[in-house]
């Protein structure tokens, strides 16, 4: 009976398992083993060699010490946000959808008719550190809510709709916190931050993504190496969490 089950158990494990990886951004990491066989209902034991089979596929990869995060594979987009990039740095991070609405496309996304624009807070530790602002084209977008976004990845919901961010090109600024921005972000009227505008596109070329980011410029700085040139990097693989108390 035992031998019947066994790799049923193990089909539906692998199947959960990828459900779950596939919703995720990459360099998210996943939850303690323990709780991971929790959340998906199954016994470690099932668990395990599933995890070391997506691990061998390039699904997943496991850091001594750190954990197991969501990594690159093929198929996968290549284009990567601050979100995954302050995953991969293990910083501990919250976001908050602020506000989905249904709005003409802005001059400046080059984009045509309507779009939905998401605005989100990020928070490190219970401080807001960047506010980004998201147009996203597409009929797929049409039902998005706070509701649908809360917790959500973004990329993941654009790969899950064949718009997977293939490139992006991007650019940065220095601009000055109006007072909106700088109440949202806890900071003084006028103080300085860095925005980085981007544009991804799917693999066929079509515009998937255009957002706007502004972070506080006393807890982000850019640093370059070779270490940080990972595949599929972006401006955000440059920008360094600063928190309040090393300052």
């Amino acid at each position: 009976m035992n031998q019947l089950l066994e790799p049923d158990a193990a089909r539906q494990a692998e199947e959960r398992l990828r459900g779950l990886v596939a919703g995720l951004a990459l360099g998210s990491r996943l939850p303690p083993e323990r709780d991971l066989a929790v959340d998906l209902g199954l016994g470690r034991t099932v668990l395990r060699p599933v995890l070391a089979k997506l691990t061998a596929e390039g699904w997943l990869e496991r850091r001594q010490g750190a954990g197991t995060f969501v990594a690159r594979r093929p198929g996968s987009p290549i284009a990567t946000g601050l979100s995954e990039e302050l995953s991969r740095r293990g910083v501990a991070f919250e976001v908050v959808v602020l506000d989905v609405a249904r709005v003409p496309a802005p001059a400046h996304t080059g984009l045509e008719g309507d779009v939905v624009e998401v605005r989100r807070a990020r928070g490190v530790g219970g401080e807001t550190v960047s506010l980004e602002t998201t147009w996203l084209p597409g009929a797929w977008s049409v039902g998005l809510d706070v509701v649908s976004l809360s917790g959500a990845s973004l990329y993941g919901l654009l790969a899950r709709h064949g718009d997977a961010p293939h490139t992006v090109a991007e650019s940065l600024a220095a601009v000055i916190a109006d007072p909106g921005t700088a109440a949202l972000l806890g900071v003084p009227d006028g103080s300085a931050l860095l925005e980085v505008n981007r544009a991804a596109r799917a693999e066929d070329g079509r515009v998937v993504e255009v957002s706007r980011t502004r972070l506080r410029a006393d807890r982000f700085h850019l640093r370059s190496s070779a270490d940080d040139r990972h595949p599929g990097a972006s401006l955000a693989a440059l920008l360094t969490f600063t928190p309040e108390e090393n300052r």
